[in-house]
């Protein structure tokens, strides 16, 4: 007997639970009641840890003892005396079918809202036209790469789009394999799979078989059981109490109800204020999640740190929000990344080696040859006729405004109105430009919204210790404690900082009912992250590896390694910051003053070293919530002198 079944809920995905229904009445009828095995249909997959990381469904099929079909198809038969496999043409064969895999993107909308354009299926989304073949192509290489990582098994992944709306006429023949009409058999799904499979039917003694996976039965669904739990079993689960408070802060439904400002948006631009620590960046998610929630907008975060995307991706997977490229949504992308791929679709030439010490120089010219391309295409007409994902956003929200040089702005001006902006303005902050970034020149724009002068991230103890370093080195630091976080505990290392003492800090963190996703260990270069961590004793997320920072972590007993650069905007219960000292020399170190555009040189260059070095210190202080720990390499160095001296006035500061 032949068992069918459908995993996930009709209340979260409606559609998809319907077409989940439609395919396994299919199966239902046209597979033969004496044909053993077990079918399961996931509604609603999420590849937690991928991008994108959303499929409307996803199956997994495995018969016991083979379903014999005919199909046409290629045939591979391997030869054991030159060992090299020689492949048959096509042509009709019986052939046994053992398992299956698919990944499956359900489109309900009308045949008007569809366009076939050379190999690609395209879906309106208000003016826009999407991709949804670029779209379903990574949505079958996100399932390939998150099933060997997480349940370890690689099938062979076929994805489909099935237009639920279009008829099998109206369906152009080029597109015959990956597209399902509104009605199929399960013939005609088994045809499209087997010849648009990466694997080939195979040949031995004479007998034809398809596998998508070693066979074993009862294995294969046990571990694709797992795989379609994973999400909820093994993540939204076990996520830690400051995970879940963030996520309850984002999804709080007061923000659109409570701000003035608000309502703003959409007829002028929103210019947000405040320095380090002041929850700009979860301000800017609560708004994106708001707009798309409440509004059906899609909503499009940009911001410069590779890790934040990271720390935010995963917070947008972990609130529900689907990231579906022709319905309401809240995406986030690294500018760099944005823009190299606007210049992909915009046909500019650009090699985006990050290496390269002419990076800066050569993105620039990019830029401005981006910028140069879309005002052509706008003055002759050809702009809406662009088939591109990255610009069907109806609004979108800049994270560090303040540091963003102006021909990126520009690019953006083009692309969407300046009403449809959000700018979080981290006042001086500046890492990337000496010059503050002016957004609201010669724009219509609200009242900048003065939120910058309450911390609404750290305890009251850290909130003291950041003020003394900043009176200390005379910065201007009138931030007030509003968190409503008592207590709070600084640590300072003056010797080694070892794996017994960092263990000691995670146990904390995880008593008070965290995950160890929650500690974060800064480190300033390669040559800084401890060898207990190289050597593997603890499970670390590894931010300064420019592979790994592309994906979240989907391990919560990960913590996290970043360098000092990719800080902004994260936050942590604990956060360690390795060898500050060496940090802040480097930062020293590597500046290279540059007279701003608006004022005469009235400070001398070290001057100006000095002065960015300090603006930096406060960056990393402003981290954590309820335990900052500073290891020093040097306690003789400058810097450690001033952290050690003006701790000594702060009785709950322990220095070791």
């Amino acid at each position: 007997m032949l068992d069918i079944k459908i995993i996930g809920t009709n209340q979260n995905n409606p559609t998809e639970y319907a077409a989940a229904e439609t395919l396994a009445s299919v199966m239902k009828r046209d597979i033969p009641n004496y044909v053993r095995g077990k079918i399961l249909i996931k509604v609603g997959m999420v590849c937690f840890g991928q991008d994108p990381r959303d499929i409307d469904i996803v199956v997994f099929g495995e018969f016991e003892k083979g379903y014999r079909i005919e199909l046409l198809c290629e045939a591979e038969e391997y030869d054991p005396i030159s060992k090299e496999k020689k492949t048959e043409d096509a042509e009709n064969r019986k052939v046994f079918i053992n398992n299956f895999c698919f990944a499956i993107e359900v489109k309900s909308i009308t045949l008007d809202k569809i366009s076939f354009r050379g190999e690609c299926v395209l879906v309106k989304y208000a003016e826009n036209w999407c991709n949804a073949t670029e779209q379903n192509e990574k949505q079958k290489v996100s399932l390939f790469s998150f099933l060997p990582k997480n349940i370890g098994i690689r099938p062979a992944v076929n994805n489909f789009i099935w237009l639920r709306s279009v008829q099998t006429d109206q369906i152009p023949a080029s597109f015959i394999n990956n597209v399902l009409p509104a009605e199929f058999t399960f013939h005609d799904l088994i045809q499209k799979h087997v010849l648009s499979s990466p694997r080939k039917v195979s040949k031995f003694n004479g007998n034809y078989s398809y596998t998508a996976l070693k066979k074993d039965l009862t294995a294969n669904v046990a571990a694709f059981q797992k795989a379609f739990d994973f999400f909820e079993i093994e993540i939204r689960s076990k996520i830690g109490g400051l995970t879940r408070d963030k996520i309850e802060k984002i999804t709080k439904d007061t923000i659109i109800k409570d701000q003035e400002y608000i309502k703003s948006i959409g007829k002028r631009m929103v210019i947000i204020r405040g320095r380090a620590g002041t929850g700009k960046t979860m301000r800017l998610l609560r708004i994106a999640h708001a707009l798309c929630i409440e509004q059906g907008m899609r909503c499009l975060i940009l911001t410069y740190n590779h890790v934040l995307v990271s720390d935010i991706q995963r917070l947008i997977a972990l609130s529900g929000i689907s990231d579906d490229i022709a319905s309401a949504t809240v995406g986030i992308r690294n500018i760099h990344q944005y823009m190299v791929s606007l210049m992909k679709a915009f046909k500019v030439h650009w090699s985006y080696e990050t290496e390269d010490n002419e990076f800066e120089d050569r993105y620039k010219d990019a830029c401005v040859q981006l910028f140069e391309k879309i005002i052509h295409l706008k003055n002759s007409g050809a702009f809406k006729e662009l088939i591109t994902n990255e610009t069907s956003y109806d609004r979108i929200l800049i994270d560090e405004g303040q540091d963003w040089p102006a021909f990126e702005k520009n690019i953006l001006f083009e692309l969407f109105q300046t009403q449809n902006m959000v700018v979080a303005d981290g006042v001086d902050q500046m890492v990337r430009t000496p010059d503050h970034a002016k957004w609201d020149s010669n724009v219509e724009f609200h009242k900048p919204i003065p939120y910058g002068r309450k911390s609404l991230r750290q305890a009251n103890n850290l909130c003291i210790f950041n003020s003394t370093l900043a009176e200390a080195n005379g910065l201007p630091w009138d931030i007030e404690n509003q968190s409503g976080i008592a207590g709070g505990e600084v640590y300072i290392y003056r010797d080694s900082y070892t794996e017994n003492l960092h263990h000691q800090h995670l146990k904390d963190c995880l008593e008070r009912k965290n995950s160890a996703y929650d500690l974060i260990l800064l480190v300033p270069n390669k040559n800084s992250i401890p060898n207990w961590v190289k050597n593997g004793s603890m499970q670390f997320w590894d931010g300064t590896n420019s592979s790994e920072r592309k994906y979240y972590p989907s391990d919560i007993n990960q913590q996290r390694m970043l360098y000092y650069q990719s800080c902004r905007g994260l936050e942590g219960w604990t956060v360690v910051c390795h060898h500050f000292d060496v940090f802040l020399q480097q930062v020293y170190d590597t500046y290279k003053p540059v007279i701003k555009n608006d004022e005469l040189a009235l400070e001398s260059e070290e001057d100006r070293k000095r002065s960015f070095v300090k603006k930096w210190m406060m960056i990393p202080l402003t981290r954590p919530i309820m335990r900052l720990v500073i290891s020093l390499k040097n306690p003789e160095n400058h810097y450690s002198k001033l952290l050690i001296r003006e701790s000594a006035k702060l009785e709950y500061v322990i220095v070791k």
